[in-house]
């Protein structure tokens, strides 16, 4: 057997085998890429919801794992973290660090051309701060009625009969 054909059948024999690791790590590189994008997404979609959503928690949760090995996106997630345990609490300073934060991770995913003020601004349609105000009124007059009850937080005396 000459080289040529040695060097042929050991090209017939690793070609399948490189395309496979190829196309394996493709496909790595491309599922954590969306990982990234979805937590961004879901992130910006959800940034000044009120009340909270839990998705927008289990997000912040996830920064982590997702963005293992980015530097600027986990040091600005740590700020953002430290921001939201202060005590007293500064909603200023953390949505800032949240604005820093949906920066970093913009950047990390090739959005270099958006600023902070484009996550800053948020649509919602008036109906949604109206039905909000109004979710709120009736919370606070059901807690004002429900502490003036006689009841409210103190166990009812069951009705027993006493006779001996």
């Amino acid at each position: 057997m000459t080289l040529n054909e040695i060097l042929t059948l050991v090209a017939i024999f690793l070609s399948p085998i490189a395309a496979v690791g190829i196309t394996l790590w493709y496909n790595y590189q491309k599922d954590k890429k969306q990982q990234k994008t979805d937590l961004f997404l879901t992130l910006l979609a959800t940034r000044k919801t009120y009340p909270i959503p839990p998705k927008f928690v289990d997000g912040l949760n996830t920064i982590d794992v997702v963005f293992h090995g980015d530097k600027d996106v986990i040091s600005a997630w740590k700020e953002l973290f430290s921001a939201y345990h202060t005590d007293p609490f500064q909603i200023q300073t953390a949505d800032r660090k949240l604005l820093d934060l949906l920066d970093a991770m913009a950047k990390s995913l090739g959005y270099k051309n958006i600023k902070q003020t484009d996550f800053d601004s948020f649509y919602e349609p008036k109906l949604f701060g109206n039905q909000r105000a109004f979710q709120e009124a009736v919370n606070q007059e059901l807690l004002r009625v429900l502490k003036n009850s006689e009841s409210f937080g103190n166990p009812t005396q069951s009705n027993q009969n006493t006779e001996t």
